[in-house]
């Protein structure tokens, strides 16, 4: 009967093509169809339907149907025609239910075992990731499985029921996010004489203010949907680039800053490389050196302080990954009491830095890769997705953390990462983020 569906769409995809004078793509169907499987058999029963003719053709307009009340009215056909719907009949009518209930959410699988439920979405689907963080923590039995997946921890023996839950949970996320500013009610259009971002659209970047951007998601949010928050060191958390100023010490500033603005553009592909060459500049530094710069130069950026005690009262968890140096994180981390840190640590023999960095159990070098693997590291050690951390960040080497977290934030961040980036915060300080998440 599955395979029958299939073949039927594809037929009609293939027809509607060559009515278009268009080559038939044979393989699109098999994108576009969801996976939707309620673990129970879905058919009209032959003791049911007894002429096979009639079956395929309800199986045709079944398959063809494209709303809600397009399948509510084929039920009412088959019921006034053949009766109360029978078990198997039941399921295959909730499955294709489900079909034109889940296409707009972008949903590519719904695995429905009597025992738990996954809901599994495409990427970029048009949904509210925050709506899907606030749906987790209400309901315990609900939970992220990975970026793109929903788990159900329910027992429910009955199809019908499955499929039920099913339904209830996706409309409680609202409607699906519209992919362009044409498709939205004409009251809420943007238009050319109306400002350039649109709300409607969260593609889209949004200015919240001068200065503050948002896309992907609509805020204000809830600070406490999120459990932990990550935030880069140099020109993020404090004011400068520790290695440039360390570098000020030996005479070559220019020289290792010149490498760390084009290694923060990501112009520099081996961040373990750029970081190597800058660190050999530095041999014959006094350690002194280390202590000047972290007195008298070292700054907290603004807002920094009042960012993280919102955060800590919200019970957010702390890190602080740095491709800088652990001299300096772990100052940074006493400072603002911050649970946890990872950086490098500079090679010190008699006093004076050698040019090297000392390997550390976890690996050599604290790079973008590194950064992500602690975040990923640190999700899985409270329990829960990367979709409830926040990862703060200004340059190439954030962007693999700022992936991996449901929000990334830039902050006074270079063009590639102010694109990538679902806050942007270019003016004022860090606590501006306070504007778009809510204590």
């Amino acid at each position: 009967e599955v395979g029958f569906q299939l073949y039927n769409e594809m037929l009609s995809e293939a027809v509607r093509a060559l009515k278009n004078g268009q080559e038939p793509d044979l393989l699109k169907p098999f994108a576009a169809v969801t996976d939707i499987n309620l673990h129970a058999p879905a058919l009209l029963p032959e003791d049911y339907c007894g002429d096979v003719h009639l079956r395929l053709s309800f199986y045709k307009k079944l398959a063809s149907a494209h709303t809600s009340d397009q399948v509510d009215a084929l039920l009412e056909e088959i019921v006034d025609r053949f009766g109360q719907l029978p078990a198997p009949a039941q399921t295959l009518i909730d499955v294709h239910r489900l079909r034109v209930l889940v296409q707009p959410y972008g949903v590519a699988k719904v695995d429905a075992t009597p025992n738990a439920i996954l809901i599994a979405f495409k990427a970029n689907a048009p949904v509210d990731g925050m709506r899907i963080i606030q749906l987790v923590q209400k309901n315990k039995h609900i939970k992220l499985a990975g970026n793109d997946k929903l788990r159900i921890e329910r027992a429910l023996p009955n199809a019908h029921e499955r499929a039920q839950l099913v339904r209830e949970v996706l409309r409680s996320l609202g409607e699906p996010i519209a992919p362009t500013p044409t498709t939205t009610p004409a009251a809420l259009r943007c238009d050319a004489h109306s400002t350039p971002h649109c709300p409607m659209n969260p593609s889209v970047p949004l200015t919240i203010s001068p200065g503050l951007t948002i896309q992907g998601f609509t805020a204000p949010v809830s600070l406490k949907n999120f459990k932990l928050i990550a935030f880069d060191m140099d020109s993020t958390l404090i004011n400068i680039e520790c290695v440039d100023e360390i570098a000020d010490a030996a005479g070559r500033k220019a020289e290792v800053a010149a490498i760390t603005e084009a290694a923060m553009r990501g112009e520099i592909k081996d961040y373990k490389d750029s970081l190597r060459q800058r660190v050999a500049l530095l041999k014959g530094v006094s350690e002194q050196a280390l202590h000047e710069v972290y007195e008298n130069r070292l700054r907290l950026n603004p807002g920094a302080q009042t960012l993280v005690q919102a955060c800590q009262k919200a019970e957010l968890k702390t890190l602080l990954v740095s491709g800088g140096f652990t001299f300096f994180t772990d100052r940074v981390r006493d400072l603002l009491r911050l649970d946890d840190t990872r950086s490098n640590v500079l090679e010190v023999a008699h006093g004076l830095l050698t040019g090297r960095l000392v390997d550390q159990a976890w690996g050599d070098i604290c790079d973008g890769e590194e950064k992500r693997r602690k975040l990923a590291q640190n999700c899985e050690q409270l329990g829960i997705a990367p979709a409830q951390a926040i990862a703060v960040g200004d340059g190439a080497n954030d962007l693999p953390m700022m992936g991996l977290a449901g929000l990334s934030v830039a902050y006074h961040a270079k063009p590639a990462v102010r694109a990538q980036a679902m806050v942007s915060i270019e003016s004022g300080g860090l606590d501006r983020l306070l504007e778009v998440l809510r204590p």
